[in-house]
């Protein structure tokens, strides 16, 4: 894990690492931007089974990625629910899981396309998603999100970096970089936020 920190507190790029129920365990601070997270939901996070879940920010109200996706929302949140199945598909037993699940269904939207995922065979298969919208802050940008796992004797870890597809977005990170610097945010403890199972 520590080395994982390492690298998204110096890639030049979006970057966080997650845990198999899509807990975001430390993220840079260029991804929370490029997200458009608020700190509303990183302060709720720690009293929240689920913490600061990527589903969070796809399904929660108060985050703008509804707004930021357009047209688009849909699509990304049956991507990001297939991600969730099959990253979870072995931790579907346990009480840890169901208490997520459970938090999640709170949220708007979330129940009603949790049940329209479960029928494609696509929930298996791997896939570059790319997104490309205007930013409030940050303007156009275009980037695809990829995926590595790290397989660790507590359990994998999934780095997840946002590649740009055009010179804007590239030259916007560099710009929010020089700004802001880098830096990483920590929201939950590793191997330690898997004991509940």
């Amino acid at each position: 894990m520590q080395t994982l920190v390492k690298l998204i507190g110096e890639i030049r790029l979006p970057a966080f690492i997650g845990d198999h129920y899509t807990n975001v365990l430390a993220s840079n601070t260029l991804a929370l931007a490029v997200l458009n997270v608020p700190e509303s939901m990183i302060q709720v996070a720690p009293t929240l089974v689920s913490g600061f879940n990527l589903l969070r920010v796809v399904f929660a109200p108060e985050s703008s990625f509804r707004q930021l996706m357009g047209d688009q929302w849909a699509e990304r949140a049956d991507a990001s629910l297939h991600y969730f199945r099959k990253t979870t598909l072995c931790y579907r037993h346990t009480e840890r899981f169901r208490t997520i699940l459970a938090e999640l269904s709170a949220l708007p939207a979330f129940r009603e396309r949790w049940f329209t995922t479960q029928t494609y065979a696509e929930d298996l298969t791997p896939t570059w998603t790319t997104y490309s919208y205007r930013h409030p802050d940050l303007g156009n940008i275009s980037f695809i999100a990829h995926t590595s796992t790290t397989l660790t004797d507590q359990g994998a870890l999934y780095l997840t970096t946002y590649l740009p597809c055009t010179k804007e977005t590239t030259d916007l990170f560099e710009a929010f970089i020089r700004r802001h610097g880098l830096g990483v945010r920590h929201f939950a403890p590793w191997p330690d936020c898997n004991s509940i199972g």
